[in-house]
């Protein structure tokens, strides 16, 4: 049953995306450079994602999209422009975060959130499902790291059952994740488990018997633990897939 949420809330959220960038296409509205970042939640009750940022192009995205169309159908997709996001420049302190969020972004040095923070942040911390597309180096990584931190705040995490999942294509993406919640999350005391090759199965299998918060993994290695048997899914609140095209590109 766990499998089957999972894959269903799965291949909705690769649906709507493949919709988008099919639209992208056509409009002609495709930046040379650009990358995925999503943010979903396991509720199938959730209105479906909105589209926030610049439509990026992926050829990886062409072979999921004649699959998923036959049978599948996102519901209600948003058919609004990308452009009817944007939002003015803002400062940090009028973003919907949690004060100690907050104090750790100002003890960081920011003070203006990027385009993609200040549409993707205001979104994602209601726990509405979020697509978000801008240019390496915009500020993606935090844009779904500040609103998760605000939302695990509340809760315990179980042994075994991570309550927040990220999936990243590399291990060297994976580890700046991390990175980015040890910087924002100074003051909280949130269980961060890195998931990533190289590194011994034990180590890794210990955290997850503590309980981990947020879970971050690249594919391969979230696949081996379980296996193992030494990860259950059925807990999992928030899910985000970092640079989903450059994952299909790798073929995963």
């Amino acid at each position: 049953r766990v499998n089957a949420v999972f894959v269903a809330d799965f291949l909705a959220f690769f649906t709507f995306v493949c919709q988008q960038e099919s639209r992208a296409g056509r409009r002609g509205r495709i930046p040379t450079s650009a990358f995925v970042s999503a943010v979903t939640q396991f509720q199938r009750s959730e209105p479906a994602p909105l589209a926030i940022g610049a439509p990026s192009n992926s050829p990886a995205l062409d072979r999921p999209l004649r699959w998923l169309r036959s049978g599948q159908r996102v519901r209600g997709t948003h058919q609004s422009s990308w452009r009817d996001f944007q939002l003015e420049p803002t400062t940090f302190a009028e973003l919907p975060l949690s004060p100690r969020v907050k104090a750790a972004i100002e003890a960081a040095g920011y003070t203006t959130p990027t385009p993609i923070q200040a549409q993707a942040i205001p979104v994602a911390v209601t726990g509405q499902d979020v697509l978000g597309i801008a240019q390496t180096g915009t500020g993606k990584t935090a844009g779904f790291v500040l609103p998760m931190i605000t939302r695990l705040e509340t809760g315990r995490a179980r042994a075994r059952m991570p309550r927040s999942l990220i999936l990243a294509p590399t291990r060297e993406l994976a580890a700046q994740v991390a990175q980015s919640f040890e910087k924002y999350g100074v003051n909280h005391k949130l269980n961060v488990a890195l998931l990533i090759g190289g590194v011994s199965f034990d180590e890794q299998d210990r955290k997850l018997e503590r309980g981990a918060d947020v879970l971050i993994a690249t594919p391969g290695r979230l696949l081996d633990h379980r296996e193992r048997g030494k990860l259950l899914l059925n807990g999992v609140e928030i899910l985000v897939i970092d640079e989903a095209d450059r994952m299909l590109d790798m073929g995963f």
